[in-house]
Formats: C-alpha cells, structure tokens, sequence
C-alpha cells in the first residue's frame, strides 16, 4: 500500500527473523525484488516467563520493555509494552514511540492451533531535512527545518490457523491494518488514513522426494486525505502460487515455481484505473558433490508495482501519475557453500536486468522508471572461522556494478550503488559469562542519488566499527553496553543531486554509547 514504517514492529517481539536472498518472489510475490526479509513476531511459545529490559544511550536515549508469556489449559497469552525516546544525533531529529502487543494461541488439538494477536503502535518524530554542503562544514547536527514533525498512530488484528501433522502443514492468517498519519512539512500539514484487509494461505506438503509448497493471498486496501474524504486510492490484489522442490537423486534437487499477480489500482483523482498483471518463475538447481558441500545454479523473474504514494504525485498539488509501470526483473546466479580447512566458504556470482525499475527524480520530485534497462553484474564471498573455542571470525565481500543500458545515459553507472562492501566480525568469549562482539563494515563509493549523467563527484566511501559487550550475572540477570561507530566516522544515510538545489546530505550519526539490563523470570 505505502511505504512501511519498521518502527511499529519493535524488536522485543521479534521471534526470529529470516533471510531468503533469492526465489523468495514466488512464494512472497510483489516487492521481493532483492529477496526478503520475513520478520515472524512472537506468538506465545516456550515456558511461563516475564522479561524487563531498560536500556539508555547517547542523545539521552531511554527504551524500556516489559513482556511476559503465560500457560492457561490449552491458551497461551502473551504480551509486550514498550516506550523509546530519544533526542536524535540531528536538531528536531526527535523520536517517541509507545507500542503495545497482546495475544492468545489456543491449541485445539496436537494438530490444529489458534492465533489471536493485537499490536497498537503510537510515534512522534522531527523532521531535521537535508542539509548542503556549507551547513554540513558548519554544523552537520543542525536541522534545515526545524519545525518540520510526523506522527503515526496505528492498530494491527491477526487471526491465524495452523494445521500440522505428519507430512502436511496448512497456514491461513487474517490481518487487519488501521493506521493514521499526520505530518507538518514544509509549512504545511496532511493527514491521512490508510486500512487494509489482507488474507495469506499456504499449505505445505513434504515427501521423501518432494517438498511442495502453494497458497494464495489477497489484498483489499484504501489510503484517503483525512481531512478531504473525497481524495483517495484504493488498492486491490490476488495472486496464487506454487513451488517444488524434487530430489531427482540422493544429490541432485531440482525446483521449479510460478506465481500469478493481477493488481488494481483507483484513485479519486482520476476516472483511469491502472491494471497489471504479472507472472514470475523460478528454476533452480542444486547438487550435493560431498557430505559438506553443494553448488546450485538458478534462474528467476520478479516484480514491485507501485505503491499508492509512488502513484500520487503531491508536488504542486494532488495528482496521479498514470505513466509509472511496475519494476521487473530477470536473476541468474550460480554459486557453491563447503567446508574448508574447517571453514565455512559460501561463494555466487550473479547477474541481473531490470527494467523499468521504479526511482525517485530528485529534479521533478515525483517517482519514475528508468527509460532504460540497467544491468547488474557482481559476486559475493563469505567465510566463517572459529579459532580455539573463544573466537569466531566471520568475513564477507560483494562487488556490484550497477550500469544504464540504453539511453543518453547508456554505461554510466546507477546512481547510489556502491561497487565494494566489505565487513568483518570477531566473536570472543573471555568467560561463559562474558562476551564481546566487534564488526566492521566498509561501503564503497558512488554517485549521489539523481546524478544519472555522472558528471559530479562520488560520495566518499566509508568505514564503521561497532563494539558489543555482554555479561550473565545468572541465568536471570544479564547486562550489556557496547559504542557504535568507534572510530567517530562521518558520513551520511543518503546523500541526492538535483538541479534545482545541487547536492544535499542526510548526516549519520556519529559515534554513540549504550547500556542496558535484560531480567527474566
């Protein structure tokens, strides 16, 4: 529907959280165009506990949360309350957040099982804007708009089904969305709500060869100007899908997947519908050569449609940008994973066009597509290594070329892409009790975000360490602390060129210190 505000998930009822970096498209459909994050909250499960954590920082920072999870008969009740505030690294770069979660699973039978949850989200940030390049030498804390605000208020339902026995597993959740945002930006101040009422069903089926998974989902939403009913969108989506995973031997799996998409989309201010009607697959091999390693090679589409802001253009007045297509893409990647010399080696290389893909024209401040295809080619190596028993060392390299295939524009590169990252992390334990984390993280340099000719300078790249400590008082009591950004490194969250204003900067953060206590019971 809209952009997706992470902050009304807080992490204290995160239960885990997965990384599906390619064929996630099929099963997950619109927006998965670099893979997916699924982030699965917590729904009771364990033995009775109740959790307090308090945690303070830099720029007067204090999160406090409080969750519990308890056993009546066959129900599960769970819950979560937690507040953050904090000042911000930036003038007017404040945030207060509360957020509420409580739910129920009952267990009917060893196989069927009930859940009913409820999340309520409430924030309040600063705007500080961007700043240019003499504000940065100044005073790269300070806030080009002081005044600027935004608040959310939102409230979230879930009811889901889960059937689980032997070989099959059927998934069916109900979600309900509500949320209202209000914001005071540039003078000026709007206000709108958005719901929707979504449905996901997934049934799983596995055999000693065959690991089938299908579903649908469908989507029913409208945003409207809270203060002008009569200015709205509506958006309406179903898709269906089905993947396998065959084992043709005892080494050699192969999986195939299709999903089909029709997406609508009405607006107030326009009597034109826009339509569309996507179909993505995905093939892919891979071949056991050893009890510790494998290789694959894989094939697949994907796709994103615009969401409702990227088809209203509120620029000079409210209007709808009927020429904005959905962003697709073809992937190709063949990589191998194995144990080496007791280390975990995991290498790919990969190739990817887009088309049409959906950016933001800093210079006509509306959302666009690319005239022109643009090419992605790179590779990505990670290694993992424990040392003794107390350090583990963790590396991993990308390399990226991004370019324009086409156009005026044809061979530069894509604005925002840096061609190298690099990290490393260091893991070691000085007792059972005390821990200590260390991860450095380099991104390369790249051009500023709108300058597609490449006629300007790229952005510096840059380094950052972060560092984490951790003790077990007991099996109850534990504290921690840590300093992000050790090195005191500036650079910046986003940095855009346009004509109209040149180049402007979104300073990060500076280095900054946390402490906190976790006590459960």
């Amino acid at each position: 529907m809209s952009n997706f505000n992470l902050y009304s998930i807080p992490i204290e009822t995160v239960e885990k959280i997965e990384i599906i970096p390619s064929g996630a498209s099929v099963v997950y459909g619109d927006n998965t165009v670099g893979g997916a994050v699924n982030i699965i909250t917590k729904t009771g499960k364990g033995k009775d506990s109740l959790t307090l954590q308090t945690e303070a920082g830099s720029y007067n920072q204090l999160n406090s949360n409080v969750g519990f999870s308890t056993t009546a008969g066959k129900f599960k009740v769970f819950g979560n309350a937690g507040r953050k505030n904090t000042d911000g690294y930036r003038d007017n770069a404040f945030l207060k957040s509360d957020d509420v979660m409580a739910g129920t699973k009952y267990q009917i039978n060893e196989a069927n099982a009930l859940t009913l949850k409820y999340d309520y989200h409430k924030d309040h940030m600063g705007f500080p804007g961007s700043l240019s390049e003499d504000q940065i030498d100044h005073d790269r804390t300070q806030a080009s708009s002081a005044d600027d605000w935004g608040k959310n208020e939102s409230h979230r339902f879930n009811l889901g089904y889960n059937y689980k026995q032997d070989n099959l597993e059927i998934i069916n959740n109900v979600n309900y969305y509500k949320n209202n945002y209000n914001s005071y930006m540039w003078g000026s101040e709007t206000e709108k709500d958005t719901n929707n009422l979504s449905n996901d069903f997934k049934i799983k089926y596995n055999t000693d060869r065959n690991k089938v998974i299908a579903g649908f989902d469908i989507l029913e939403g409208k945003v409207e100007n809270s203060r002008n009913t009569d200015t709205w969108a509506k958006k309406q989506s179903i898709g269906g899908f089905i993947s396998d995973t065959y084992s043709l031997t005892d080494k050699l799996d192969f999986t195939g997947g299709i999903r089909q998409q029709h997406t609508k989309f009405k607006y107030s201010v326009s009597d034109e519908d826009k339509t569309y009607n996507n179909t993505i697959y995905d093939l892919a091999l891979n071949y056991k050569y050893s009890d510790t390693g494998s290789t694959f090679i894989s094939y697949g589409t994907d796709f994103r449609t615009p969401t409702t802001d990227e088809l209203l253009q509120t620029y000079g007045g409210i209007q709808f940008n009927s020429d904005l297509e959905p962003q697709t893409g073809e992937n190709f990647e063949i990589g191998v994973k194995d144990y080496i010399a007791e280390t975990f080696v995991s290498a790919s290389v990969f190739h990817k066009i887009v088309k049409d893909e959906i950016y933001y024209n800093s210079n006509t401040r509306t959302n666009t597509n690319y005239d022109e295809d643009n090419k992605k080619i790179g590779f990505e190596l990670l290694a993992e290594r424990k040392i003794m028993k107390k350090l583990t060392l963790t590396t991993s390299y990308s390399y990226l070329e991004s370019k324009i295939d086409g156009g005026e524009d044809k061979g530069n590169e894509t604005p925002g892409v840096p061609n190298h990252k690099f990290s490393i992390g260091a893991k070691y334990d000085f007792t059972e009790k005390l821990k200590s984390n260390l991860l450095l993280n380099y991104v390369g340099s790249s051009y500023a975000f709108g300058d597609e000719t490449n006629e300007e300078s790229k952005v510096d790249s840059y380094t950052t360490l972060d560092l984490n400590l951790s003790y077990k008082i007991n099996d109850s009591f534990d504290i921690y602390g840590g300093i992000k950004n050790l090195t005191d490194e500036e650079y910046y969250e986003y940095v855009g060129e346009s004509s109209w204003s040149g180049r402007y900067y979104y300073p990060a953060p500076e280095r900054r210190y946390y402490v906190g206590f976790r006590y459960t019971m």
